[in-house]
């Protein structure tokens, strides 16, 4: 008798889960330390990226970046920046890291590849970056 309720779910604001489709997210923000600005990157590995590449939070990565092709590499490695929960939600199964931005990557919002331009290559995460002007 009670089926004609239309739930409404509370939604997060700073989008922390988004579209459960989507593999990792990108952003490149400027960062003061020292009085010194420097340009941070941060990735996101998203449920069904940790799956894809089955790397498990407290796993260390690289990053490699190259401009001419405008490809970002992370790559897991026994020395590297840890993958860890902070700065997602406490129930977000997402993993997150940030390094120094590699030379060359202009400051960037938050970016979510498409399935299609993120590949696994050698168990390395390959994701192509917007190409921009």
């Amino acid at each position: 008798p009670m089926s004609g309720f239309t739930w409404i779910e509370p939604t997060s604001s700073r989008g922390s889960n988004p579209d459960s489709s989507h593999l990792v997210s990108v952003t490149v923000s400027p960062e003061s330390r020292d009085g010194r600005s420097a340009m941070r990157l941060a990735i996101a590995i998203y449920p069904a990226g940790l799956k894809l590449t089955r790397w498990i939070k407290g796993d260390k990565v690289v990053v490699g970046y190259d401009s001419e092709s405008k490809m970002l590499a992370i790559k897991r490695v026994a020395n590297g920046y840890a993958l860890s929960n902070n700065g997602g939600s406490k129930k977000s199964n997402s993993v997150r890291t940030s390094v120094p931005a590699p030379a060359g990557l202009a400051e960037m919002r938050i970016y979510r590849p498409t399935q299609s331009d993120v590949q696994l290559i050698d168990g390395m995460l390959v994701i192509s970056l917007p190409k921009g002007e």
